[in-house]
């Protein structure tokens, strides 16, 4: 069967004072010059703040009111399902809609769904089920949220200051990392779950206030050319399919979500119980130490103006993380687990960053929407990962399962090193000047 071959968009303007400007200003900060992307910026962190208090407060109610490893995983694995389906279609629509009205409406739904839980919660009423149905509402929503939010940024920054606006993007979800966690494990300790999702819910507000305060500039002619829906969505998964360096960044993108990311989010409650005998300021703390690494780890990326070889830094940085969850996992104390949770907080950020930057970068404007739904991918694999670790811990204990599935993560990105030269030759010079010529 014949390839499908994709019209050519118009070749783009030659780079023009501003955009001139940010490629050679080396700040770290400098992004937030631009108006916009402040006010999305603040937008996204309140919205990710009262995610990371939700996470931490359905973890802790799940294995408080089960005691079970494998409920708490199917709690994060049916969030796969929804997600699994729409991801597809969310790319789609981040290509063809208006993505203020996108972002506004999923963000209305997500905090609609939040006071109802805060409402069940105050009344007493809650029972597991009704978890369930909130997480799968939830999936929903942030399926079709996360990647307009993610295109968006380039609606407002030039091209050239992408890779420091990504950065810092990736710096205020490490903030939220610090501050979510901890703020509900002491919400949890002190208000109890149902004054947890009211905080959630003044956050959310304030998140789908702020996006009103956007201006978006309008859709090129190119972004309102309509085709059939379907044939967008089939080519763009015939472009991810042909280019060889966006399939091996978008495979890339699966380790942690699989490996690393169910012990650092969602089955932290049982190692925080079982292993290290702490409750729930423990667990806060566990947690805010990832995020705390995160903010300097991030901060230290968005100064790298000048490091060309991003590609080999994704790969190092995946070993740099397996090795800090080792650590993690061996750790006999808190304090001990919260320097190696830290230490893994910051190489986190330097293989996060960089596998957006990069895969950003190279995509051509009018597939952009599409294969940032495809990056989204990793959020309901995650969930997978969750369901499987929580069964291991289970039947293991959670110390053998972290160490056991981070080493099967380490040889896997071993291997990539090895056998992936188009990504591990990639330099920022040439996908900035890539991503600002005509494809």
């Amino acid at each position: 069967m014949a390839r499908t071959r994709h019209p050519a968009p118009p070749a783009l303007p030659p780079l023009d004072a501003t955009e001139r400007t940010a490629r050679h200003d080396g700040g770290a900060f400098h992004s937030f010059r631009y108006r916009d992307f402040r006010i999305l910026w603040y937008s996204n962190g309140l919205s990710t703040i009262a995610n990371w208090i939700q996470q931490t407060t359905i973890g802790w109610l799940v294995f408080d009111l089960t005691g079970s490893g494998s409920i708490l995983g199917l709690m994060n694995g049916l969030r796969s399902v929804p997600m699994f389906f729409l991801t597809p279609v969310a790319g789609v629509a981040a290509d063809r809609m208006d993505r203020k009205r996108l972002m506004f409406s999923t963000q209305l739904v997500l905090l609609l769904s939040t006071l109802a839980v805060a409402t069940i919660l105050l009344l007493g009423q809650l029972a597991i089920w009704h978890l369930f149905v909130f997480s799968v509402v939830v999936a929903i929503a942030m399926a079709f949220n996360q990647p307009v939010r993610q295109t968006a940024i380039f609606d407002v920054v030039p091209r050239a200051a992408v890779p420091n606006a990504l950065a810092l993007s990736n710096m205020g979800m490490s903030v939220t990392r610090v501050l979510g966690p901890g703020a509900g494990g002491l919400l949890l300790a002190t208000m109890g779950a149902s004054g947890n999702f009211f905080i959630q819910a003044v956050a959310l507000l304030a998140a789908t206030l702020t996006v009103l305060m956007l201006r978006l500039p309008a859709r090129s002619a190119l972004s309102l050319h309509r085709q059939s829906p379907f044939r967008d969505m089939r080519d763009g998964f015939a472009y991810v399919g042909q280019d060889r360096r966006v399939r091996g960044l978008l495979l890339m993108g699966l380790m942690p979500p699989i490996f690393l990311w169910p012990y650092w989010n969602a089955l932290m409650p049982i190692f925080a119980k079982e292993a290290l005998h702490t409750g729930p300021t423990g667990l806060g703390l566990l947690l805010a130490a990832i995020g705390g690494g995160g903010i300097l780890g991030a901060a230290v990326v968005a100064s790298m103006t000048g490091f060309e070889r991003r590609g080999l830094l994704q790969l190092v940085a995946m070993l740099g993380m397996s090795g800090a969850m080792v650590g993690f996992a061996l750790s006999p104390t808190v304090l001990i687990a919260v320097a190696f949770l830290f230490l893994g907080g910051f190489i986190e950020q330097f293989y996060m960053v960089t596998n957006q930057t990069i895969t950003q970068l190279i995509t051509p404007d009018h597939m952009r929407g599409r294969v940032v739904s495809l990056m989204q991918i990793p959020m309901f694999v995650f969930p997978l990962g969750s369901l499987l670790g929580g069964v291991l811990a289970d039947i293991f204990g959670i110390r053998g399962t972290v160490i056991t599935m981070t080493c099967i993560g380490a040889a896997i990105a071993a291997l990539f090193l090895i056998g992936t030269p188009e990504v591990r030759k990639l330099r920022l010079s040439e996908m900035t000047a890539e991503a600002s010529s005509a494809p």
